[in-house]
């Protein structure tokens, strides 16, 4: 499903998937946020979260390494334009 929507899309989508403010046992009983992410059904927010983390975390990575691989290209092309 994630495959065709640009990376601000899914981050986008995870983030509203995960709920609102308020609407997760975590957020009345925060020492279940230190249960670890492999218990069943209680760590599904987590779970959740952590997806989303890494959607935005790409989302705010992936211009940048693209920058990265553009300039990497161009001096290798500027490169074999000088020999």
């Amino acid at each position: 499903m994630f495959d065709t929507l640009s990376p601000a899309d899914r981050a986008a989508t995870l983030t509203v998937e995960s709920g609102s403010p308020a609407a997760t046992l975590v957020d009345f009983f925060p020492l279940i946020r230190h249960i670890p992410t492999w218990v069943p059904v209680i760590s599904n927010f987590k779970r959740k979260a952590l997806q989303a983390r890494d959607a935005v975390e790409n989302m705010f990575h992936q211009p940048y390494e693209r920058v990265k691989q553009d300039i990497v290209s161009l001096a290798a092309f500027s490169l074999s334009l000088s020999l």
